[in-house]
């Protein structure tokens, strides 16, 4: 701002007759000019608003005239020096403010473990209703992740990991079909799904007794089971006799976890049924589905 004055000082004997007003309503004064009152001729000064972002925005300036003189005084565009810490990514409206944003609208800023939509109005302060407005958040993914495997043979080991023999669909390259096992690549929530045909040998002898018969599917993260599905059958079984085991779960992991399905077998055996014969040639009874929900950022 300058200031162009003939005997009209700023500040006379300890007396302030100009200052200006910071957002808070705080009276700020500027640098004293008492020697305007001693000149002659029309001088101009340059007045410096001097304090830091929190004094900003400049809400009112104040020049009073108790002298025989003349002042005028003309604002430019307010020059901001210096330099102020923010989030390497915004994280509020207010982080975009001090990044040098102005216009009102919609905005992204990070938060704590997603990327939300919020509306900022610049024109009013911080502290102030309806400075920043959430309006939701948005599902980002750094990479699609998402599986679809399936089996083309019968399996009957117990406590190992189930592998696979057919990919459908892989995209991201996380589930590894020899082992059977899924490595999250990142952090995040994920949907899994099993889906088997379980199948119990008949029970052979002069005299067959009946027993429990029992096969579970079982989902396991780092070694850890977490979710089960088991068929159980308590009488004699018929040739062919099978029935459908499914599991459903949503998994939080970390970037490193891994999952996997794995067969818990009870007495007299038990078996998931998956031969390719001529009525199930265009597919398969066992099929293991994936994909990343939503990504932790």
């Amino acid at each position: 701002m300058q200031y162009y004055c003939r005997n009209l000082p700023l500040k006379y004997n300890g007396t302030v007759y100009a200052w200006w007003i910071d957002k808070d309503g705080k009276r700020n004064e500027f640098p004293s000019l008492e020697n305007c009152d001693n000149l002659d001729d029309t001088v101009k000064f340059e007045l410096n608003f001097i304090g830091d972002e929190d004094m900003l925005p400049v809400t009112r300036l104040h020049f009073s005239n108790p002298f025989k003189g003349s002042g005028k005084h003309e604002v430019s565009r307010l020059k901001c020096f210096g330099k102020v810490k923010t989030q390497p990514m915004p994280r509020s409206c207010d982080d975009l403010q001090r990044m040098g944003h102005t216009l009102n609208g919609i905005y992204s800023v990070r938060r704590a473990k997603r990327i939300e939509t919020v509306f900022c109005q610049f024109d009013k302060r911080p502290d102030e209703r309806q400075f920043q407005e959430r309006i939701g958040y948005q599902n980002i993914k750094t990479k699609p992740i998402y599986f679809n495997v399936q089996k083309d043979k019968n399996f009957s080991k117990r406590d190992v990991p189930l592998p696979f023999e057919i990919t459908i669909v892989n995209i991201g390259e996380a589930m590894d079909l020899p082992s059977g096992v899924f490595t999250a690549p990142v952090n995040g929530t994920y949907f899994f799904s099993f889906a088997g045909l379980a199948q119990f040998p008949m029970l052979t002898g002069p005299d067959p007794v009946p027993v429990q018969r029992e096969l579970g599917a079982n989902l396991y993260k780092n070694g850890e089971r977490i979710a089960i599905s088991q068929v159980n059958i308590g009488y004699l079984v018929y040739p062919d006799n099978r029935s459908p085991i499914t599991l459903q779960s949503t998994v939080s992991l970390r970037a490193g976890d891994k999952i996997w399905i794995q067969l818990s077998i009870g007495i007299s055996g038990g078996f998931l049924y998956d031969e390719r014969h001529a009525e199930v040639d265009q597919g398969s009874h066992t099929h293991f589905n994936g994909w990343l929900l939503e990504e932790e950022i």
